[in-house]
């Protein structure tokens, strides 16, 4: 059963064309996390917050990239 998994955090950017620049090798890097099948990026510049939708295989996958994932933020 696949999962999704939101993950919101406070940042000052960059946003926009500059963050899908800067982010870049990070995104490629996500796509091969174990369970991974797709990812959608959001941002608000206006809120100062930015974080993504998704999509796992299973619950466990979800769980070790969000562990992951809060380590590195």
């Amino acid at each position: 059963m696949a999962v999704i998994l939101q993950v919101d955090f406070p940042t000052q950017g960059p946003f926009g064309t500059e963050m899908s620049k800067a982010f870049q090798p990070l995104a490629e890097s996500i796509n091969h996390e174990d369970g991974m099948l797709w990812k959608i990026w959001t941002e608000n510049k206006d809120t100062q917050e930015a974080g993504g939708i998704y999509l796992f295989d299973t619950a466990s996958h979800a769980e070790q990239y969000l562990k992951m994932h809060a380590a590195r933020l």
